[in-house]
């Protein structure tokens, strides 16, 4: 059985051990280093030490809930084709490309560069939104989503990126727990003994974004800061 915690989180575990030892182990995030201990009936004992995971990579669904609709991305037309970038014709929000000046790339030798045999009938760019003719910074962040109900506070500086397809994934382990063989805890399974404490159904829903800013390394809700 394995839980992710973080720093300052306390988690309470009831354990009924048999007459055997076990281990506790614990890993970072990262995969750098863990610590270990040993719970067991009487002094002595030992259980096997498990070996560390390998590390795993964070993908943009891990950064960006389902990466359905990236709306503060630039306008990336949804980037349908990051699988294997195939096919990337939805890169249409590329702005400031149409300046590229190509004068000093005459004579560029090509011949060694192994792409004869690239396909290139799935890689028809849309350049139609390319209107950034001034290089203005992160334009689509003036531009109201169609898809998820954003705050007018999240249009913003404070605020570098926004889902506009949000998802459910309690039930999501996390980066480096999925498909370990292990039991995984995660938020799905957690519940309050003997059912909800108020029986009431809800009486309305108040739905929050939390939103940041990655560069400034500030957060906030719907754009608000909490100072604000």
């Amino acid at each position: 059985d394995e839980f992710r915690f973080g720093p300052e989180e306390t988690c309470d575990v009831l354990v009924e051990p048999r007459d055997e030892a076990y281990t506790i182990f614990s890993q970072s995030m990262d995969r750098t280093g863990y610590a270990r201990g040993t719970l067991a009936t009487r002094v002595g004992l030992e259980a096997p030490v498990p070996a560390v995971d390998k590390p795993q990579w964070l993908t943009m669904a891990d950064m960006m809930g389902g990466m359905g609709g990236m709306g503060g991305m630039g306008g990336m037309g949804g980037m349908g084709g990051m699988g294997g970038m195939g096919g990337m014709g939805g890169m249409g929000g590329m702005g400031g490309m149409q300046g590229m000046s190509q004068a000093g790339m005459q004579g560029m030798d090509h011949s060694s560069m192994g792409m004869q045999g690239m396909n290139h009938g799935t890689m028809a760019m849309d350049h139609s939104q390319h209107a950034m003719g001034g290089m203005k910074a992160d334009a689509s962040l003036t531009v109201p989503s169609t898809k998820a109900r954003h705050a007018k506070t999240e249009y913003g500086a404070t605020t570098d990126m926004r889902v506009d397809m949000a998802r459910t994934n309690l039930d999501d382990p996390g980066i480096g727990l999925r498909d370990t063989g292990r039991r995984v805890l995660t938020l799905a399974d957690q519940h309050t003994i003997g059912g909800p404490l108020d029986k009431r159904g809800p009486g309305r829903e108040v739905e929050l974004h939390l939103t940041g800013n990655m560069e400034r390394y500030s957060w906030s809700i719907d754009g608000v800061e909490f100072a604000t």
